[in-house]
């Protein structure tokens, strides 16, 4: 098996354009790769086992140490 990387794009119905031609019954694994379209914000809740149990998050507890992080 080898690998071939195609760029392609969807059309105005979503369906999948610029394929290759290929062989009739021929076996083909496909893999796609999405761009992201913008990060989705998620609200954060507490553990189902602390819902009832007066835990509260107050902000983003998480967001401050992340951004500290250094990526390069």
């Amino acid at each position: 098996m080898f690998a071939e990387k195609f760029m392609v794009r969807t059309d105005s119905q979503g369906n999948i354009t610029g394929l290759p031609i290929l062989p009739p019954n021929e076996e083909i694994e496909v893999i796609l790769l999405r761009k992201e379209q913008g990060k989705r914000q998620f609200r954060r809740t507490p553990p189902v086992e602390l819902a009832w149990q007066g835990a509260q998050l107050h902000g983003d507890d998480i967001g401050p140490i992340i951004s500290d992080w250094d990526y390069d």
